[in-house]
Parts: structure tokens; sequence; C-alpha cells
């Protein structure tokens, strides 16, 4: 390898025999390949200055394996997000065992794998996605200096990949922003998602650097249904379980430290545990009604509405009263789970 002013020249030399069997001879005849023992490939790459993710795409063959074992020298190792996974641990400890928890949960939520119950399997009974994502994770948790990932979303679904390059991406320039990692793969359907610094493409080879890529934009439809269609959701439904292991042994520090999180935001700690009244409230200002508290709340809630005259307050107006089904009810109590989780762990 040898360097210029800004451009780094990378040199590729591969020979193996060049064998002269029948079957060789005949496809060098009918083929019209004088040999296939020679690989030779020279590229020129500009890797100065600041940057964070560069990119060598290029069909399988092209030579991107062999520029990432040179791309910081000779000697680089490729990194294999399969190596020194404990098997007897969840991945949500094997990552950096000694870092952050929040860390480490953000990282695995931030690449994607957003299914909780996966953190709580070891790595080797994952999906071939889920173990990738896994590794993601790791690499933007130890936050390398520098690193050459090989066969970047190859192993997961094409939409996945493209959502999964731009969160990547994301956490990758946010935890780590003096880090650098090259990327190598042969799909070109990531690049405006990962939007890279610059891009090598071993197809044609040229290189790019400093082009600005727009992440294309992203169409959700949602449509409103009823309570029929809940049964085909409900087994990915798991906030309760989850925060059913969050729940701290000592109910009494948990009950004080409660209070104090719901006084210090404005929130009363009796009754439904609505907020606070204030004066000058929008005619639109609902509250939850004491009468019913939400951790009992069966199908039905009292929603009262109060409107204000001259900046006073006038109650008992008008009351609403609004069915809800008892999903909804089960995701109000399981919101007040986590923010008693919250409380406790952050007063």
């Amino acid at each position: 390898m040898q360097g210029g002013d800004c451009l780094t020249s990378l040199s590729i030399r591969h020979q193996c025999a060049d064998f002269d069997s029948y079957r060789a001879a005949r496809v060098k005849s009918l083929l019209n390949a004088e040999t296939g023992c020679n690989f030779n490939l020279d590229v020129d790459v500009d890797l100065s200055g600041d940057w964070n993710i560069g990119v060598v795409v290029g069909p399988s063959g092209s030579g991107k394996t062999s520029i990432g074992k040179k791309i910081f020298g000779d000697g680089t190792i490729i990194h294999d997000y399969r190596e020194n996974w404990p098997v007897d641990q969840p991945i949500v400890d094997a990552i950096t065992p000694k870092g952050s928890f929040d860390e480490v949960t953000g990282a695995l939520a931030s690449v994607g794998l957003g299914d909780v119950p996966a953190w709580l399997r070891p790595f080797h009974v994952l999906s071939n996605g889920e173990q990738f994502r896994a590794g993601l994770a790791r690499l933007i948790c130890e936050k390398a200096e520098q690193v050459v990932i090989d066969e970047f979303t190859s192993v997961i679904d094409r939409r996945i990949a493209q959502i999964g390059s731009q969160a990547f991406q994301k956490a990758w320039r946010r935890s780590n922003p003096k880090g650098k990692a090259v990327l190598l793969t042969p799909h070109y359907d990531i690049l405006d998602w990962v939007q890279p610094d610059w891009v090598l493409d071993l197809r044609t080879g040229k290189f790019a650097r400093g082009c600005l890529r727009q992440r294309p934009k992203i169409n959700v439809d949602i449509f409103k249904v009823n309570q029929n269609y809940w049964r085909f959701f409900k087994q990915h439904y798991y906030p309760g379980n989850f925060t059913r292991c969050l729940r701290v042994k000592d109910s009494s520090r948990r009950e004080r430290n409660r209070e104090i999180f719901m006084k210090k935001h404005g929130f009363s700690t009796i009754g439904a545990r609505r907020p606070l009244p204030q004066k000058g409230l929008h005619d639109s200002t609902r509250s939850l009604g004491q009468s019913e508290p939400v951790t009992n709340a069966p199908n039905r809630i009292e929603i009262s509405n109060q409107s204000s005259r001259n900046g006073q307050l006038v109650g008992n107006e008008k009351t609403i009263r609004r069915t809800l089904d008892l999903t909804t009810a089960a995701i109000l109590n399981n919101f007040i789970r986590i923010v008693e989780h919250w409380a406790d762990a952050n007063v």
C-alpha cells in the first residue's frame, strides 16, 4: 500500500496453481478463458481527514474482502460478529458486561433488535438476522476506533437491511463520533440508507467521497380496525411480563420513590394519579377522574371534561363516558408500572 498527497493506492495480487486437467483445458478452449490463476486489482481511495463510515460495494468475487484487509494497512482484521459469544449467557449480559445497562439495551433497540425476549437468549440460539443485529449492537457498545465489517446486511431481509442500515449509521455516529467503520457489501440498495462518507464501487472502479445521499422517504399507512384483530398481535404484547421483571422487592421504598417522582413532575399520588389541576386550562383539557383508579380499571374509564371561563375552572359542566377496551386499560397500567420503576431507579 502506497500513499500520495490525499489518495491511498491499494494493490491486490492473488495467485494459485494453473491447472491443466481435461475439464480445465476444455473450459479454457470453449469459453475463451486463458487462465484463472491470477487476480489483480488496483484502486485509489481518499481516506484522509475526518470520516465515520465508508462502503466498499461490488459483486461477489470483485475483491471486497481483500480491500478490507488492507484498508487500514496490511494485516487489517475483518470483524466477525459471530465470534466470542458465551453459550451460557443471554446477549444482554454478554455485550460489554462492565458497561451501562441503558447503553446495551439502547444499542440493541437502535439496530432493530427490538424483540425484548430475544435479549434474554444466548447468541447461538438466535436467528441469522438476530445474530447479525446483536453483533452490530455489541460493536456499537465497544466503540472501536477502526473496524471493517464484511457481508454487511447480507443475511437479513432487504427491507430490514435498509432500515437497519439507517439505524446503525445513526447509532455509530452518535455513540462513537471518532470511530471509523468500513462496510463491505454486495448490496447497492443500502447506500442511500447508510449515507456513507465515501463509496468505493468495485463494479465500476470508481471512488466517490463527499457525495450527499438523501435517505428515501418511509411511507406508512395506518388503518383503524376493531378488536377482532387483537388475537393476531396478542402474542407480541409483552409489556406486562417485562415490567413485572422490573419490580423492586422493597415495596415501601418503591412507593416512597414513586410519590417523590409524582410530586416532582406534577402528578397526584392518589386516586387515578392524574396531573394536578392548574388554573386557566384550555377548554379541551381532559383529566382522568378519581372515581375509578386506573390500576383497577375494568373495561370502562370515566373521563371528565372541565372548561374555563375567564381563567376560572368550572367543574361538572360536562361528563364524557368513553368506553375503553381491556387492552387500553392494560397499556395504562403498564405505563404506570414503568414510571414507577423509572422513579425508583432515578430518584
